[in-house]
């Protein structure tokens, strides 16, 4: 088994609403919208965020397909 991990990074863009931000993440995360709606805030702000670390490469990259499936900018990186 390996070690390494994988973080889903959510980029700021100038196409999605915050709105939409926070009901792709609350959905994907079944998290509050209120958390979803502070994440879109800090991407805004900060220009990326982490939204959450995997330890499986497959594990993320059906989290980032689900993201972009809502049009948003959604990366994977190696940690």
């Amino acid at each position: 088994m390996s070690d390494q991990q994988w973080v889903v990074v959510l980029h700021d863009d100038d196409v999605n609403s915050h709105t939409t931000v926070a009901f792709a993440v609350a959905r994907a995360y079944g998290l509050p919208v209120e958390r979803g709606f502070k994440m879109a805030h800090d991407v805004d702000t900060t220009g990326e965020g982490c939204l959450t670390w995997c330890t499986t490469r497959e594990q993320a990259e059906a989290l980032v397909a689900d993201l972009q499936l809502w049009g948003l900018h959604v990366t994977l990186r190696s940690r």
